[in-house]
């Protein structure tokens, strides 16, 4: 079946908070279990701002009539103690299992590389959890590649 990508509008929020609490219930179960798992429907002004925001782009894949996977991602500051004044970051993005796959995540990825270069930032991150190597695979698919490596210690 084909595939429709486009912005979000405020209509789709439901739809992409859902997927949200997905990915953050898959995130959790599979990889990370500090994570907060009941953060997005404590949080849908992110979501709004995603929508709305100029510094944000929030983007949908419909099939059918069904919204089957969306990408957050925004322009922040770069980091004081680097050259770099303004990097885009891939926030999140999540495809349901049965739409994967079929290239959806790297649409995805390239619309927001596009949108991101349009506004004349140079530079673009992802975090990934280090044990998702099925994300990793994508992201460096579609251009990313190994700049930090961050490291926590249980106490």
């Amino acid at each position: 079946m084909d595939y429709k990508l486009r912005k979000a509008t405020l209509e789709d929020m439901d739809s992409i908070m859902n997927l949200n609490q997905q990915l953050f219930n898959y995130e959790y179960e599979n990889f990370d279990q500090t994570i907060a798992w009941d953060w997005p429907p404590k949080n849908d002004s992110y979501f709004r701002k995603s929508i709305e925001a100029e510094d944000s782009l929030a983007l949908v894949v419909v099939m059918g009539k069904k919204i089957v996977g969306y990408l957050i991602g925004s322009i922040g500051k770069g980091e004081n103690y680097r050259s770099i004044k303004k990097i885009g970051e891939l926030d999140n993005m999540f495809i349901l299992p049965e739409a994967r796959g079929k290239g959806i995540g790297s649409a995805l990825c390239q619309e927001f590389l596009k949108w991101v270069k349009d506004k004349g930032v140079k530079r673009v991150k992802v975090v990934a959890s280090a044990k998702n190597k099925q994300a990793i695979a994508c992201y460096k698919r579609n251009g990313f590649f190994e700049y930090n490596c961050e490291l926590e210690c249980e106490l």
